[in-house]
């Protein structure tokens, strides 16, 4: 099974610990909208309550503050697209969005690396080094599931090896034929 990994404008190592590992308010308890119990995290990196209530106050307002440069962002990414198919194109447009589209996108880059940065003033030195361990998986998590896919490491999820929904390797049935177990 893929993690999916919400984040705010991009996937940066900590944010796939600290933002998408954080319970928004009103989910379940302890889970997050495609992502792990928040308990494991918790556990790992021994969180207390008040450090994953901080992470999802440092969250919010990140992402309250983000809203408007995010809309910005997608409206000129609407009228980038109309630009590419418009007739005739006009070039000057299409680098003038492109241009305003990556300032939008490094501003809330920028929000979301002083989230980060603030989340991380909240852990104790230890935990910290816990993190950078998690941030070292995460690193990894490409080579892992290609691993799993071709059956190397456990793990792969629940349909096998392979993760996916089917069994097999890279969840494509069940076997030679897609019939039988295993691979």
């Amino acid at each position: 099974m893929k993690l999916k990994l919400v984040g705010f404008a991009g996937t940066a190592a900590l944010a796939v610990a600290m933002l998408a590992y954080a319970q928004p308010p009103g989910r379940g308890a302890g889970q997050t909208k495609g992502g792990p119990p928040v308990d494991a995290v918790k556990t790992y990196l021994t969180l207390s309550d008040s450090q994953i209530a901080g992470f999802q106050a440092i969250r919010q307002t990140a992402m309250t503050a983000g809203e408007p440069v995010a809309e910005e962002l997608r409206t000129k990414m609407q009228a980038l697209r109309a630009a590419m198919n418009a007739t005739p194109v006009n070039a000057a447009t299409i680098t003038s969005l492109q241009g305003e589209i990556t300032a939008l996108r490094a501003r809330l880059e920028k929000f979301q690396s002083d989230a980060r940065a603030q989340m991380t003033a909240l852990l104790s030195a230890a935990q910290k080094t816990k993190l950078a361990t998690l941030e070292a998986a995460a690193a990894l998590r490409e080579e892992v599931q290609g691993a799993a896919g071709i059956g190397l490491v456990a793990g792969g999820g629940p349909g096998g090896p392979g993760g996916g929904p089917q069994g097999g390797p890279g969840g494509r049935g069940k076997g030679p034929g897609g019939r039988g177990k295993g691979f």
